[in-house]
């Protein structure tokens, strides 16, 4: 009744759809993974673009970052602010208070420069 011929024809009109099933699932499968790898190395380069212009105990902008604006506003031939600051015998509140007082007075300061700039940068 069935010869090997029909057998084989009707073994590839199952396997066909299977195949095509299992690369879909698989193509799927890579896509998402594909995906949540691009999520995370785009997180993590926000991260490092953060970590390479702002100070990690202030959140402030860094020289490099500073400069950088810097040579964009003198090239684009515009105006450009920006603030440093030393504070003079910085040594002598560690000193007296210790290390983790002065990183306080450290981040107070910069979140008081980064508060009063952006209050400016608003009028």
């Amino acid at each position: 009744m069935f010869t090997t011929q029909s057998y084989n024809f009707f073994d590839r009109l199952v396997q066909i759809p299977l195949i095509i099933m299992v690369n879909y699932f698989m193509l799927r499968q890579f896509a998402n993974t594909f995906y949540e790898k691009n999520e995370l190395l785009n997180d993590l380069n926000h991260k490092l673009e953060e970590i390479a212009y702002q100070d990690d105990l202030t959140n402030v902008n860094n020289r490099t970052f500073i400069f950088e604006r810097y040579q964009e506003a003198m090239k684009r031939n515009r105006p450009f602010i920006s603030l440093m600051m030393d504070i003079d015998n910085f040594k002598k509140v560690n000193d007296d208070f210790g290390h983790l007082e002065g990183d306080l007075l450290l981040r107070e300061l910069g979140f008081v420069l980064k508060k009063i700039t952006l209050a400016t940068m608003a009028i």
